[in-house]
């Protein structure tokens, strides 16, 4: 009787839905699912193997040093990790981070170092003092909070898992294509999505947060965005066929072509920011690898998160760099009943 309380009052407020976890990305696109790459669910990953490991030692940490990710200053920095002359193509509108085609109140933005450099804004501590490891990329202070609040979460998961009792479940936005294909954003809970993940759950619960319930919390949010503090379903659920009445498409700030080509970035379920992963898996048809640095290393097997895997150090010759891998093809398009 408890659990159905609970479970009716998480409804009232939100919609909720049972996804795979291939499903569910970051705000910057990196996959919570087995097919994907995500730091956080590698730090957990690693620490399961190796409980001593130091934060140093971690994939972790490397990653958030390697210098393409100490340079982050925009959105389309990140999603373009993997294809440097994507980063800065001449007549591309350059998103601060927590701002997307879409609209910024979502996506807590706009925020970072450049941001605030550039318009004499203050969002460091937006998200509390030093929690925000994407604010400065690489520096220490962020990283080790982050480093203790996902293994403390992880130590929490890991005993037992009771979202019904705490009434209290990951949140997300949707993603729509127009064939009903679609990718939950997360908006909070990612220590939990990345812990479930490593514990190998396949599918999770979450909710899909009403309008109403997130221009509740964007109230007392302190926003840099200059855009009118309201958010709307469309904010919510953003669909591929609304791409014109987006916010910075509509006012001519972004080409829809540009706008498409962000929104296309989280379906693009794949490898692209993995590294050196300790246990292969069989290698994968229609999958390509390059290297940040041009380098090929031949025959390379494809690998991924598994529920146990655990991460090595990377190869002398790649720990500057780790490997990308490409997917030519998305997932299966699904029910659109998900998401009515």
């Amino acid at each position: 009787m408890r659990i159905a309380r609970a479970t009716a009052a998480i409804g009232a407020a939100a919609r909720l839905r049972r996804l795979p976890l291939d499903l569910i990305t970051n705000e910057f696109a990196f996959s919570f699912g087995a097919s994907g790459w995500h730091y956080l669910r590698a730090l957990v990953a690693e620490y399961e193997g190796s409980p001593e490991i130091r934060l140093e030692e971690t994939t972790f940490w490397r990653f958030f040093q390697h210098e393409r990710v100490r340079s982050v200053r925009y959105l389309n920095d990140v999603l373009y990790l993997h294809e440097p002359r994507g980063r800065e193509r001449d007549g591309d509108f350059r998103f601060y981070l927590g701002t997307y085609p879409w609209g910024d109140h979502v996506g807590g933005g706009p925020w970072g170092l450049h941001f605030d450099r550039v318009e004499g804004a203050q969002t460091c501590d937006a998200y509390g003092e030093s929690r925000n490891p994407w604010y400065e990329p690489g520096a220490r202070r962020p990283l080790e909070i982050e480093w203790r609040e996902t293994i403390g979460t992880y130590q929490s998961v890991r005993k037992g898992y009771r979202p019904w009792l705490h009434r209290s479940l990951p949140q997300v936005t949707l993603l729509v294509r127009r064939d009903g294909d679609f990718r939950a954003v997360r908006y909070n809970g990612q220590h939990r999505l990345a812990s479930l993940a490593q514990l190998g759950r396949r599918h999770v619960s979450v909710v899909v947060a009403s309008a109403r319930r997130v221009n509740a919390e964007l109230a007392s949010w302190p926003t840099a965005s200059t855009a009118p503090k309201v958010v709307t379903e469309r904010d919510v659920v953003v669909r591929e066929e609304d791409v014109e009445d987006w916010y910075y498409v509509e006012r001519g700030l972004c080409r829809p072509e540009q706008a498409l080509e962000i929104f296309d970035a989280f379906f693009e379920i794949d490898l692209s920011r993995s590294w050196c992963l300790k246990r292969p898996v069989p290698t994968v048809r229609r999958f390509k690898i390059v290297f940040f640095d041009g380098q090929k290393f031949g025959s390379v097997e494809f690998l991924r998160h598994e529920s146990s895997l655990c991460i090595d150090p990377l190869p002398g010759r790649a720990k500057r760099v780790g490997q990308i891998v490409e997917k030519n093809s998305g997932l299966s398009a699904v029910d659109d009943a998900m998401i009515s």
